[in-house]
């Protein structure tokens, strides 16, 4: 299937907070992400799937096929995904050159972090090392403000 352009962004941006995250149980936390914590799941060469709002049934590239890219660098995690011409591939390029959509994510299964608390009692969670990157999303609400996505 013919390609309508691509997308990149950043998944996730290195030592910047994300906006307060629930705990689960009434609470709330901040999260970072330290520079080293996506190497080891990046060595593994796992299949990584680039989806709209992080929903399996929007699949937009994976890297198994090379349709979609995902590397570390200095600034975080970043993704490149080849569109497909389908309405899905359609509407996301538009929506994010429109600008509606602006924020990417990322899913993740955590291997390690490490919990403490700010002077002004702010719950910080970093996270220090990715046991399984699952996906990066071009996102409607980014949990890190700090992420991007753009077409080309």
């Amino acid at each position: 299937m013919a390609t309508i352009g691509t997308i990149d962004g950043y998944g996730a941006v290195f030592d910047s907070p994300s906006d307060p995250l629930s705990d689960g149980r009434g609470g709330e936390f901040i999260e970072e992400i330290d520079p080293h914590a996506f190497d080891a799941a990046l060595r593994s060469g796992g299949d990584v799937l680039c989806l709209f709002n992080h929903d399996p049934a929007n699949l937009l590239g994976r890297t198994s096929n090379g349709t979609a890219r995902v590397s570390a660098d200095q600034r975080g995690l970043h993704y490149s995904c080849d569109l497909p011409n389908t309405g899905l591939g359609r509407d996301v390029r538009e929506l994010v050159n429109r600008r509606d959509i602006t924020g990417s994510s990322f899913g993740f299964f955590c291997k390690r972090d490490n919990w403490s608390i700010n002077p002004d009692g702010t719950l910080i969670r970093r996270i220090l090392e990715i046991d399984q990157l699952l996906d990066v999303s071009p996102v409607t609400v980014p949990a890190y403000p700090q992420t991007a996505v753009h077409a080309a």
